[in-house]
């Protein structure tokens, strides 16, 4: 059939036609025709859409990132909510795809999430059960999600952005914490523009989201610069490896110990030179050194007690024998030992412990280590005494 045919045709029975169509794809193939029957047709399609289809044409589109198929769908007045079990709505299939620009286009058409879901909530299942740290990767099969869920969960930042400044979306404290935990440091920093107490919160209820971002990657780097720049304290916690310094430390990430000392980070913080401790332990000789220049380790190698043996021990353990001489000569007790979870070299049954600790002296971990020199400085001290 040509399009000559068709055009020629009444108005009334070509529609007669078109009506006989009873698919979609029979009607779109009819479409493509002439450009004429095209722009005929294409209205009429979405609009068949819209009430014998379920707004598939909006779903597919605002999932896709279509914008001129969202766009059209709207304009033949597609629903904006499915109220369908087996499929999230329009705007979290947008969040879901990371498709900021259908998420606007969306709210300017008058979705409402927050009155939908309530701000608190991640679903109609209370927030314990259905929480987006724990739905992950899998909202496709979850019908009753949020778009903020889907955006956090999937860490699109400019939905997230969007949501807050159109859709009335106020970050929860959760959202903070579980951002920081998954490396979604674009979504962080998104929340973290948008609250207005954030300055007074970072010291107090949020003081130890810094802590939280911290690992080996120089993507933490920047998070933890950034984070420090909104009011983040550099040195919170102070308990074992809840400090920011000492999981720099423990990650060997030297950049990340350069910035927070140069912000003030003090490596001798409540538990004694535990920064240290975490380098040398983990072999980060290198992080080790930067934190020494920053530490008075004379006054830890004449003050005894437990400063002046954690020096000697990462000493050791580091291979620092002008340390090691210097602490042995102020009669550091050098045959102690310590109390550790992590062993990196094979020990005897002597250094092990019926939980599945260790217990080792500078000299394990100097022989561990294959530090020579500093081996038989301790082995002359061990025969000494």
């Amino acid at each position: 059939m040509s399009s000559r045919c068709l055009t020629d045709l009444p108005l009334e029975m070509f529609w007669l036609v078109v009506e006989n169509l009873d698919c979609e794809k029979d009607i779109n193939a009819l479409s493509q025709v002439s450009r004429g029957i095209y722009v005929l047709l294409n209205p009429y399609l979405y609009r068949k859409n819209v009430y014998n289809d379920e707004n598939s044409a909006l779903a597919w589109g605002a999932y896709h990132g279509q914008e001129a198929t969202v766009r059209k769908a709207l304009e033949q007045g597609a629903w904006l909510e499915f109220n369908c079990e087996d499929l999230p709505e329009p705007i979290t299939l947008a969040a879901i795809g990371g498709h900021a620009n259908i998420v606007k286009l969306l709210l300017d058409h008058g979705v409402d999430p927050v009155s939908a879901y309530g701000n608190d909530r991640d679903g109609k299942v209370p927030m314990d059960f259905v929480d987006w740290v724990y739905v992950g990767a899998e909202l496709i099969a979850m019908p009753d999600c949020p778009p903020w869920t889907a955006a956090l969960a999937r860490d699109h930042a400019e939905v997230l952005q969007v949501l807050i400044e159109d859709g009335g979306f106020v970050p929860r404290a959760w959202d903070f914490f579980n951002t920081a935990c998954d490396r979604f440091f674009e979504s962080l920093k998104v929340l973290v523009r948008a609250c207005p107490q954030w300055a007074e919160l970072a010291q107090s209820e949020y003081s130890d989201i810094l802590g939280i971002t911290i690992d080996g990657s120089a993507a933490s780097v920047n998070i933890a610069r950034f984070l420090i720049d909104s009011g983040s304290p550099v040195n919170c916690g102070g308990n074992y490896q809840d400090n920011p310094l000492d999981l720099a430390a423990h990650y060997g990430n030297i950049e990340m110990v350069k910035l927070l000392l140069s912000r003030g980070a003090d490596p001798d913080l409540e538990t004694p030179l535990w920064s240290l401790r975490c380098a040398a332990e983990r072999g980060h000789v290198k992080v080790a050194e930067l934190l020494l220049e920053n530490i008075d380790i004379q006054s830890k190698i004449t003050g005894g007690g437990d400063d002046q043996f954690w020096l000697l021990y990462s000493a050791a353990a580091c291979g620092f024998e002008k340390i090691v001489r210097a602490c042995l000569n102020a009669v550091c007790d050098a045959n102690r030992r310590l109390d550790v979870q992590y062993c990196p070299f094979h020990v005897d049954d002597t250094c092990r412990t019926s939980d599945g600790r260790y217990k080792l002296t500078p000299l394990d971990w100097a022989r561990g280590r294959s530090h020579s020199a500093v081996v038989r400085l301790l082995e002359n001290e061990a025969l000494a005494s």
